[in-house]
Order: structure tokens, then sequence, then C-alpha cells
């Protein structure tokens, strides 16, 4: 099966909060404060000031609110970041976001000969529409093309948190605005974004880079099959005449975090709608970009569709770090499997085919220990242990091919920071019946809402969260506890700034202190695959593993 991406969308949610009620079972969980408890007592700075850039999620206040609760419970101090009011409340003032609408079939007959490719790919189910509501952004077009129909500027752009720099420590923002503020900012602050990595959090981009640097026969071990439209429409014809086992007329749900939705539909009817010139001469394609193959054997639990959402912190580029957390959420389908039902053109699949919340909402969810403990049951001891170090490959293996876009990006940049910033992403897996784990996307702002009409649901979905936050928080913090040690005054005053590029002994610092404080994060440094060849490998990078060396820590889990 081929999986069809398309850009005219709305953005969806990724994190699938849904959950499985009758499935809960009672569970040994601790409270919910002791994850935040002991991210305080590692000595963090008490009282810093934080940022939120509420508005930028369509969601307000329930979007951020987990990681404001973690901050204040270090003890951070809010000190700018409006509100995001209701819409009801807006005025005209800023800018607003408004779902993209489906032209009817009147308007579709109107357009003329110009606009028969826009008008094949609605009637495909492949273009406009509602998606999901993603961690923050649903509910509205993305931010790139809000930016752009503002002329480039949001209107409400003073008051995001890159503008007012000086005021704040800590900034949790999306890093298409966070990274404006590492030009500016100053020791003792770090924002929540780390240029280059949408190389990676846009489908058609991390297709690219994974082939790129890993090369097609690595980057198919680490996602399904993929084609980027319409640049490799001819080698995606070919690939289905050699393959035609494997042609079943479906094509699947893949991602992309700016909001494209993806539907299946068949490979036919696909194949006519890539095939259409691009509306505008001279200009590519806008609507096809992505063809994935399509998982036709998924694991099925319960009989139902699921995948996993976890989540990695990439803290550095120079030498590289990533770590992936062992928190995470099963996130189900709402109906039993339907392997055999029929797809058709411009036909919403079946609830049965896709995990995402947009469709799922309220439906079962599991922790990760609770599927550990079924493949325990299920399938052995060895399960569990062998896909998760399966999935800690795939995930390192992505990392560490946007080295080469990180490495142009902070040439691009130049922050004043080597050390400005970090970036918490989310990564969806699908698992087949062979027990191989299918990375579909990375997310580049991961929902962090707990949201559940079952309480119980509701306490563990939270509990992961927060959970996770509170490591990110924790492995963090030292870069501005450190600025504060020296000589930092209160007040917001930052000291000024130290050279732009680090020595040595400074990241080994931030190594130390993100191995002390890691929590639930796995480093993933012992994953990456050095031995390739498209990957530009840093001598701090070697050196990195030098210092693993000296300090004894686990290469690899």
């Amino acid at each position: 099966m081929i999986s069809i991406h398309n850009y005219k969308q709305r953005a969806r949610n990724n994190s699938g909060t849904g959950a499985l009620t009758d499935l809960s079972g009672a569970r040994n969980r601790a409270p919910l404060a002791g994850a935040i408890t002991a991210a305080a007592a590692l000595g963090e700075p008490e009282g810093f000031d934080f940022w939120v850039d509420e508005i930028l999620w369509t969601q307000g206040k329930v979007a951020v609110e987990l990681m404001e609760e973690v901050l204040e419970a270090i003890g951070g101090r809010r000190v700018g970041g409006p509100a995001k009011l209701p819409k009801a409340l807006r005025g005209g003032g800023e800018r607003q976001s408004t779902p993209s609408a489906a032209p009817s079939s009147a308007a579709d007959s109107a357009r003329g000969a110009a606009d028969v490719a826009a008008a094949l790919v609605l009637r495909l189910g492949l273009g406009g529409g509602r998606g999901g509501t993603a961690s923050g952004s649903g509910g509205g077009v993305s931010e790139e093309a809000a930016t752009a129909q503002a002329g480039g500027v949001r209107e409400d752009d003073a008051q995001l948190g890159y503008r007012h720099v000086p005021e704040w420590q800590f900034l949790w923002t999306k890093s298409i605005y966070g990274i404006k503020a590492a030009r500016t900012m100053r020791p003792g602050q770090v924002v929540s974004a780390i240029a280059g990595l949408n190389s990676l959090t846009m489908k058609k981009r991390m297709i690219q880079t994974l082939k790129t640097s890993l090369g097609l026969e690595a980057a198919g071990q680490v996602a399904p099959v993929s084609f980027c439209l319409p640049e490799e429409l001819p080698q995606w014809r070919q690939w289905l005449q050699q393959h035609p086992e494997l042609d079943t007329g479906k094509l699947g749900p893949g991602g992309q975090p700016r909001a494209p939705r993806t539907r299946p539909s068949p490979v036919p009817s696909a194949l006519q709608a890539a095939a259409i010139p691009p509306t505008h001469p001279g200009r590519p394609h806008t609507h096809l970009k992505v063809a994935q193959l399509y998982v036709t054997n998924p694991l099925l639990l319960h009989d139902r569709k699921f995948h996993l959402r976890l989540w990695v912190l990439v803290t550095g580029h120079r030498p590289l770090r990533a770590y992936m957390h062992t928190r995470g959420l099963v996130l189900f389908s709402s109906q039993p499997y339907e392997p055999d039902r029929p797809l058709a053109a411009g036909v919403r699949p079946s609830a049965s085919h896709v995990t995402n919340y947009a469709r799922n909402e309220d439906t079962w969810v599991w922790g990760l220990e609770r599927l550990a403990a079924h493949f325990d049951e299920a399938f052995g001891p060895a399960a569990w242990p062998a896909l998760w170090r399966e999935m800690r490959r795939r995930a390192a293996a992505g990392v560490a091919a946007a080295l080469p876009s990180l490495q142009a990006a902070h040439a691009w940049l130049r922050p004043r920071l080597e050390g400005y910033g970090f970036q918490m992403v989310g990564l969806d897996f699908l698992i087949d019946e062979r027990m191989a784990p299918w990375l579909l996307e990375f997310n580049s702002a991961p929902s962090i809402m707990a949201v559940h009409r079952d309480p119980e649901v509701h306490a563990l979905i939270k509990e992961n969260k927060v959970a996770m936050l509170s490591d990110v928080a924790a492995m963090v913090m030292h870069r501005v506890d450190d600025a504060a040690g020296d000589g930092a005054e209160g007040g917001g005053r930052r000291p000024a700034a130290r050279p732009r590029r680090r020595v040595a002994a400074e990241w080994r610092r931030d190594v130390e202190h993100e191995m002390a404080r890691r929590g639930g994060f796995e480093p993933l440094m012992g994953a990456f695959p050095y031995e390739c060849a498209g990957i530009p490998w840093q001598e701090e990078d070697k050196q990195l593993r030098g210092l693993w060396e000296e300090r004894g820590w686990p290469w690899a889990a």
C-alpha cells in the first residue's frame, strides 16, 4: 500500500489522546506531583522567569498548562505570553485561524479548466477539508500559511516571546518562533527550539533527509517505502511495476506536522492526481507531496489497530545529543480493524484504519508499561526488549540523519549561544505483525494536553506527559542555573554574552548535567549510525564517545 500526503490541510493532533476505558484495569500509579517533585529536588534555580507563547495554540491555555505546571513546580514564574482568549471574545486586531473548507460541488463545476487539478484532488479526498487538532495548532490553518496570509508577519507578532528576549529565562514556544530568539539570547536563557530539526518534522523533508543521509536501503529500514512528489513520480511508477504484489489499491495515513491530511485511496486514482500538471506553470505541485507504503499487516491488540507515541529530546548538535523517553502512549483506533473493507477515492476511510485523535476521540489508550506486560504474556519476555531496542535504533538513525541540516542551519543562524535551545519532538511508530516498528513521522509540537472523558484514562495521559515534561525541564534548566552562578542578577537581567562557540569543557559539562538529570530519558547516542558515510560526524562526536568510556555510562540500552 502507499500513503499520499498533501499540504492543503489544517493542522491535526498527532497525539491521539484517546483511551480505552474498559481495558484500563487497576494501576499502581505514583502521585502526579511525584515526577515534578523529583525534578525540583535536583537543585534547579530557585526562581526563574518563563514566557509561554500561548497564543500560538488554538486550544490556548489547555495546550500549555502542563508545561506551566512543571515549570512552576521548580520555581518558575510566568512573566509573559498573553492568554489565548475564547474565539467569541477575540477582537479584530488578532489574526484568526479559520478552518479551511472544501468547496461545494457547484463551486467545483464552476471552476473551469485551470482548476481541474485542484478539483480532482478534492474529489479524491486528498486536499482541503478539516484535519485533527495537533498539539496546539489544530483548529486553524498552519503557522506558515497564516503568516503568509498576514504578509509574512503575524498580526500578534509583537506579543510573542522572541520579541521580548530580555524578559525571560525560559521560553516555551513553537520552533519557528523560538529560533528567532537565538541570535539575541544571553547566557542564562534557554528556548524550546533547535534550528534544522524541520528536516525531520516536515513529512516530505523527513523522507528526503533519511534517503540522503542514510541511503535508500537504510532509509527503507526506518520508515515505510516512500516517494517524494512530484520529483520521484517516475521512481514510484517503476516501484509499483516491480512490486505488483504490494499494490493493494490502498493509500495510507502518514503525517505532516503542518497538517496535511492523508487518507487511504486507490493507487490508480492517486497516480492520476499526482500526474496532473501544476496549476501555475513554473511552480511545483502543491497538492500531493508524499506517497508512502501502507502497512497492510499491522499488529492488532484486541482486534484494534494502534500506534505508539514516543518522545525524543534533542539537546544539542555539537556534539549531537538526543534522548528517548521510556514513557509513552499506545493510541488505538475506535473500531475493530477491517482489512478487507474496500476503499474508494473521495470516501472517508473507516475509523478502523486510523488511530489519530481526530477520528478516535475518547477511545482506548494504554501506557507503555501495560503494552510491555501484554508482550511478555503474548510473545514471551524477550519480545518487548527487542522491540524497544529496534525503536531506539530507528529513532537514533532518524535524528542522526538530520545532522547535515542541523549544521547548515546553525551556520546560517549563528546563534549568540551555542547551547541556546532544546527541542522535544513526538515520534509515531506503527508495529506490524513481524514486530517491525515503522517510523511514520516526527512531530515538532507534540500534544502535551491531557484530555479524556474517563477520569482514569485522563490521569494516565497526564501522568505520562507530566513525567516526560518534568524530565525535559530537569535536563535543560542547568543552563539557567549555571549562568545564575556566573553572576546573573535578579529581575530578569543577564550577564554579558560569552563567545558564541563553546569550548569542549562547556559541552562536556552539559552532557554531565543531562546524564545526571535525565530521569526516564535514555541516551540515543550509542545507537547512532556512526559508520554511515552520508552523515558528517564531527570531532566532538568522537570526543563524546571518549567521555562515555571515561564516565562508564552505558553506551547502549
